[in-house]
């Protein structure tokens, strides 16, 4: 069995660049001498990669032993082992000329996405948290300033203004427990509250104001912006109407200019009848000077007093008599 043992290893480690190794004794004490190399064999290998600038055109090995130990071991020593080369001009030049490194494709493909791996999938979209029985309407759920808070399962920082907090929504629907105290939640969520933002998770309006109609700018919370009719930050934007009318001194209704021209959006008013067509690249102070010119002549807006009527036609006669 060591025999047959021993001939396999041999033939798998020598067998492709050995001759004679099939015709030889396995028997202890195993001593080959004299073998000779296949040179076209090794030749090849050395070719595969077409960077050696030598030809082998002899080798021998003066002699192989192999040395069984009593654990199982098998110890083989190779001795004068000669091998005979030839340089070859050619090959030389052809790997002088080829690059020092090959990109590989998957370099190449790198290198022309700029060097950046590929971009992931997108994000989902965001999870509705979960609420016990006791945080299960907006009059139970506290809420404070909004601040900064860390989950206490996945470590994210998201800003909430619920005074308490435990869970991002995420982890909230996945661990299947409120998001504010922890409590077993088995029903899901249907609210995603803030969803103005990818990192907050409740709405920062005032105090007492219901969060679903804070999302839709009904909220009752403090300060000009979006979100919560006139504060927060979700929410539509309350946006005044286009034209506003108010009512002169003298009770007739006209447009209010700041309230017309208060966005940046509106197109500038239209001249007014008997003035003529205005420039299409009048500026808005150009309005502003027209408007404040009608005013004086209705008596609105203005202190000046109106010019003196033109001259009678008698004193005009009279006049053209005396020159």
């Amino acid at each position: 069995a060591m025999e047959d043992a021993l001939r396999t290893m041999l033939m798998t480690t020598f067998g492709d660049y050995v001759q004679g190794l099939d015709r030889a004794e396995f028997s202890f004490p195993l001593n080959l001498k004299d073998l000779k190399l296949k040179e076209k064999k090794i030749q090849e290998e050395l070719d595969e990669d077409g960077g050696f600038p030598f030809d082998i055109t002899d080798g021998r090995i003066g002699s192989i032993t192999v040395t069984p130990g009593w654990m199982g071991s098998v110890e083989v020593v190779a001795e004068r082992v000669v091998l005979n080369f030839a340089f070859s001009p050619m090959k030389a030049m052809k790997r002088a000329m080829r690059p020092d490194e090959e990109d590989s494709p998957q370099e190449h493909m790198m290198q022309g996405q700029g060097g950046r791996p590929p971009m992931g999938p997108p994000p989902g979209p965001p999870q509705p948290p979960r609420y016990c029985s006791h945080h299960g309407t907006s009059e139970q759920r506290v809420k404070v300033e909004p601040r900064m808070v860390e989950c206490t399962n996945c470590r994210m920082k998201v800003q909430t203004n619920y005074q308490d907090f435990t869970l991002c929504p995420g982890c909230s629907d996945h661990e299947q427990r409120c998001m504010l105290c922890g409590s077993s939640a088995p029903k899901a969520g249907n609210y995603v509250p803030g969803v103005g933002g990818p990192q907050v998770f409740a709405a920062p309006g005032g105090h007492g104001g219901d969060d679903r109609d804070f999302d839709r700018g009904k909220g009752k919370g403090g300060g000009k912006g979006k979100g919560g009719g006139k504060g927060g930050q979700y929410g539509d934007e309350e946006r005044s109407s286009p034209r506003r009318q108010g009512r002169n001194s003298n009770g007739s209704q006209q447009d209010s200019y700041s309230q017309r021209n208060g966005g940046d959006d509106l197109p500038p008013p239209p001249p007014r009848p008997g003035q003529g067509g205005g420039r299409p690249g009048r500026d808005r102070d150009d309005y502003r000077q027209r408007d404040e010119a009608d005013d004086w002549r209705q008596g609105n807006r203005s202190d000046v007093p109106p010019p003196p009527p033109p001259p009678t036609g008698d004193r005009q006669h009279r006049q053209d008599r005396q020159q």
